[in-house]
């Protein structure tokens, strides 16, 4: 189906559009089509290929090459730095696992997931209504059994940034290994894992304008964790599978696009709808936050009618994450933030791509304030 030309994209924390480069590095990497764990030509060409690619892609945060593990994205990434970590757990007794109450569901229902099988202790840290974790709370968690804790730098539905510097001291003080999903923050604000200074860290590439099916997982050690699953013994042998050589090109591509990006275009939208209406409120405005990310609570307004009647005015928002598309419940990230269920049905996800004018912008407050009223 095609997307009416005027039509207005303010979903990109779900997907972002490929970048013209992006597209243009996998159509030319496509061409390598030698296996690059093979030794002859073909295959000497796609390795090469691939390893441009991871070079690049760690040195978008500040990573050494082989520090990078490709996978096929965010959801995969963070599904081996947990698994992988309690795998390798050496000590007596279930491994204890912390995350906080607003992770992604990948990292979320994987860990309950361990926990039913019985093969993690697991607690979760809560946020306060702007969405933000204490990390004196992490430490009142901590175990002499903590083996991993896990803290998203950044909210995809409030677009809140954690500090993870300062839980990551105490954890690793406490010589448990810090992870953090980095998905959403990748290319809206700079990442240096040195800085952070956790031991784990996952990408995804269509969140910044790659293609879709490549993620990556930052590992500071490698010892620190084992596969998954097994198989041909890629990727340093964490994550075995014939690489997605295009993909990763893709995704290198995406990456040398990154540039600052400003927080003028959110400020200014939040402040329009501040002054066409009263009942509104937005999420963790409070909080430091992402650049391209409003969460808007619409008094007395349901956020399935509003998503639709956006909808057939050709401006595509959300009211959450895209996993959960489908579900009529109200978002748990919300509901854990201490809203009602009331207020967490009446939220939208704006999230805007960089180069959204003033003119659009104008444009969706001024529908989406007609709509609500």
């Amino acid at each position: 189906m095609a997307i009416p030309t005027e039509a207005l994209y303010l979903d990109v924390n779900a997907d972002a559009a490929v970048h013209p480069n992006a597209w243009k590095a996998y159509v030319e990497a496509s061409q390598f089509f030698g296996n690059p764990s093979s030794s002859h030509q073909a295959g000497r060409a796609a390795k090469s290929c691939l390893e441009d690619a991871r070079s690049s892609v760690a040195s978008s945060i500040n990573a050494i090459p082989d520090s990078l593990i490709f996978t096929s994205g965010g959801t995969e990434a963070d599904a081996l730095a947990l698994c992988g970590v309690v795998r390798a757990w050496q000590g007596d007794g279930l491994p204890h696992v912390i995350c906080s109450n607003i992770e992604h569901a990948a990292i979320m229902k994987t860990a309950l997931m361990l926990k039913e099988r019985g093969e993690i202790e697991l607690d979760t840290v809560a946020v306060n209504r702007a969405g933000m974790v204490f990390p004196v709370e992490v430490q009142s968690l901590l175990k002499a059994n903590t083996v991993l804790v896990s803290v998203l730098l950044a909210s995809n539905e409030t677009g809140v940034l954690q500090p993870i510097a300062g839980i990551t001291s105490m954890v690793k003080d406490h010589g448990a290994l810090m992870h953090t999903d980095a998905v959403q923050a990748l290319g809206r604000l700079p990442i240096d894992v040195e800085e952070l200074n956790v031991d784990l860290l996952s990408l995804s590439a269509h969140k910044i304008g790659g293609v879709g099916g490549i993620g990556a997982l930052y590992i500071r050690d490698k010892s620190l964790i084992e596969p998954t699953f097994v198989g041909g013994g890629q990727e340093f042998g964490l994550r075995s599978s014939t690489q997605n050589v295009a993909g990763a090109a893709a995704f290198a591509a995406a990456c040398q696009e990154i540039s600052p990006w400003p927080t003028t275009v959110r400020n200014e939208f939040e402040l329009r709808f501040m002054n066409e209406l009263a009942d509104i409120e937005v999420i963790g405005k409070n909080a430091p936050r992402l650049p391209n990310t409003s969460c808007i609570r619409f008094g007395g307004c349901e956020a399935d009618g509003l998503l639709m009647g956006l909808d057939i005015q050709g401006i595509g928002v959300s009211t959450g994450s895209a996993c959960s598309t489908g579900s009529i419940e109200p978002s748990s990230i919300l509901l854990a933030m201490g809203l009602s269920i009331e207020e967490a049905k009446s939220c939208i996800r704006f999230s805007f791509p960089k180069e959204l004018s003033s003119k659009e912008l104008e444009r969706v407050v001024r529908i989406t304030s007609e709509l609500v009223r």
